[in-house]
């Protein structure tokens, strides 16, 4: 079952970066999607004796993200890559 975490909202197919190994930034994991939602919390409505209206609103929002440890995905091959996605990294040195 793979690892799922909570992180800062990032688009997906983003990589997760965290620490360093070596001298080195890795990856930690792979955005796979994310959510912004809000909801009003006030409202506020001043009419004046000329006539002129001013709404004030004032919105909380929520924003989720989720993503996928590597080491959850590393063994999945890809089409794309024609091999692994740790294949794929240990050929470029970030593996």
């Amino acid at each position: 079952m793979a690892h799922l975490l909570m992180r800062t909202i990032c688009s997906p197919g983003h990589p997760r970066y965290r620490g360093i190994r070596s001298g080195r930034s890795y990856c930690q994991g792979v955005i796979v999607g994310n959510a912004t939602t809000q909801m009003l919390v006030l409202s506020d409505k001043e009419v004046l004796a000329e006539g002129s209206t001013t709404i004030v609103e004032r919105y909380e929002m929520l924003q989720l993200g989720i993503a996928i440890q590597a080491g959850a995905i590393l063994s999945l091959h890809s089409d794309l890559l024609g091999r692994t996605l740790a294949e794929h990294l240990r050929a470029h040195g970030m593996l």
